[in-house]
């Protein structure tokens, strides 16, 4: 059946009329079915929100980085981004795939704060950073957070831009049971006999874990004459990867007869007993290329513990992710201070780094400093294991909420803010906002509606893009805090 030309000209102008006739009806553009939201786009938003360019209000407020010249293209993102010397004016041009439609980025300083008293801390920090070579071990950040860095999210980035600038490969520390991994070009599967124990899953105190808040244990159960085996399996996911690690390391304690045999790319075979006693011991194991597949197989008559695996390479930096999820702040006090400063002799750290808060937020209070307290109280227990290691407290995000059918941010965020920046000055510790960085009120609202979004429909964690770009900002916001105090500075060794 066909239908009359004169029937489909007045199906037409009947169609056009009704879509009309909507934006008379519903002027905010917007239609709420329980929890459903239906936009009506009228002409003044075509008009105004992809005919015309945002305007400096509308735009999404980002830090002002030091940047040369250059237009880089990422085939992935489909980003182009052309980067100019740092000043206030300093803008980031996203052309997004679809080139008709171009979103302006502002970007605004946001520098890391350092506490006076802290400046040679720094210093020496900068110039250790900048001739890594001499070191017999990486030099390392702890990254400490809440879910915003599972999976390595925005470590990742700061990882590797610090890795490019000052050397090293290698994802760092590891638990037994590595669950958010796939960001890290490797998978890890363990036996199910490990017992695991974290300051998430246990209350009370001096808990027998590490740096890592969590720890794994085999126990031999059975008969004395018999002995108990576990395993561990890290297997690449890319094996052409050239960046990988190629020094493996196992920090454990053990009691009874123990040993660990280690099997790489099924063709290398090493076995070594493990040291008795009551403290934390290290045994590396120079692998000298990245693996494509190492496997770990312990035994013990009586208990082996493990407090973390480190894949990382013979020098250069070497970033941690250690992420918490749910928690509003480390729990160190929870912890054995004595296990912590024997892993910390293990590894020493470099830095250390905290970010957190979005747990904090929704437990909206007029009066914060209940908050401040606890987290003078973590941080006087880190300056207790590492007195002379600088800290950094990167401040909460931006996070948004809807409130009778409208998104906006949650209204307590800058008092939380303030409690952390005062706990981080008063203790110390540099801080860094990143709540300012990304544009302060309403920017996760715009990073979440940016084109590919940057934040998640939930308005508070990033997407991937969004937490590369989080990774990028602090780490620039890092290396030119370094290389700015590096010019006086001099090594404790040097005369």
């Amino acid at each position: 059946m066909h239908m009359k030309p004169y029937k489909s000209f007045l199906f037409i102008i009947f169609t056009l009329a009704v879509l009309l006739v909507f934006p008379l009806l519903f002027p905010n553009g917007e239609i709420f079915i329980s929890d459903f939201k239906i936009r009506i786009y009228n002409l003044d938003y075509l008009k105004t929100q992809i005919l015309q360019p945002l305007s400096e209000t509308d735009s999404v407020q980002l830090q002002a980085l030091s940047f040369q010249e250059t237009a880089i293209y990422n085939p992935e993102t489909e980003f182009v981004v052309l980067k100019s010397e740092k000043d206030t004016t300093a803008t980031e041009l996203v052309s997004i795939k679809t080139p008709e439609i171009k979103k302006e980025i502002k970007l605004i300083d946001s520098d890391l704060i350092i506490p006076p008293e802290w400046e040679s801390k720094w210093s020496e920090l900068g110039m250790s950073f900048s001739q890594t070579e001499i070191f017999d071990k990486p030099l390392r950040v702890l990254y400490y957070g809440d879910s915003q860095i599972e999976n390595d999210r925005i470590t990742s980035v700061f990882r590797k831009e610090l890795q490019e600038r000052y050397g090293g490969s290698g994802r760092g520390l590891v638990p037994v049971e590595s669950i958010y991994n796939s960001a890290n070009n490797f998978t890890m599967t363990s036996s199910s006999n490990w017992e695991s124990k974290s300051v998430n899953k246990h209350s009370g105190g001096n808990l027998d874990l590490g740096l890592l808040c969590e720890a794994f244990r085999l126990k031999n159960d059975k008969p004395q004459d018999s002995v108990a085996n576990s395993w561990i399996k890290i297997k690449a996911l890319n094996k052409n990867i050239d960046n990988g690690y190629s020094v493996l390391s196992i920090l454990y304690k053990a009691s009874g007869k123990s040993d660990v045999k280690v099997n790489i790319d099924e063709n290398t075979e090493i076995t070594r007993e493990l040291k008795t006693g009551s403290k934390i011991y290290e045994m590396r194991f120079n692998l000298e290329k990245n693996p494509e597949m190492v496997d770990l197989e312990f035994s013990t008559c009586d208990e082996v513990t493990m407090y973390g695996l480190n894949l990382e390479s013979p020098n250069g930096i070497m970033v941690d992710n250690i992420a918490l999820r749910g928690r509003s702040y480390p729990e160190f006090s929870k912890i054995d201070t004595t296990r912590l400063k024997q892993m910390a002799e293990l590894l020493n750290p470099a830095v250390v780094v905290l970010q957190y808060g979005v747990n904090v937020v929704p437990n909206i209070r007029s009066d914060y400093s209940f908050y401040k307290n606890q987290l003078t109280r973590e941080l006087s227990c880190l300056r207790s294991v590492l007195p002379e290691i600088p800290v950094v407290l990167i401040g909460v995000s931006d996070m948004a909420q809807k409130t009778n059918g409208y998104l906006h941010s949650y209204p307590n965020i800058e008092n939380v803010l303030t409690a952390q920046k005062e706990a981080a000055i008063e203790n110390g510790c540099a801080f860094w906002n990143l709540y300012e960085s990304m544009g302060g009120k309403g920017s996760m609202i715009k990073w979440v509606e940016t084109t590919p979004p940057l934040g998640n429909k939930d308005y508070v964690h990033y997407t991937f893009l969004g937490a590369e770009k989080v990774g990028h900002l602090f780490a620039q916001e890092f290396m030119e805090a370094l290389d700015s105090r590096q010019v006086t500075a001099s090594l404790k060794n040097e005369p």
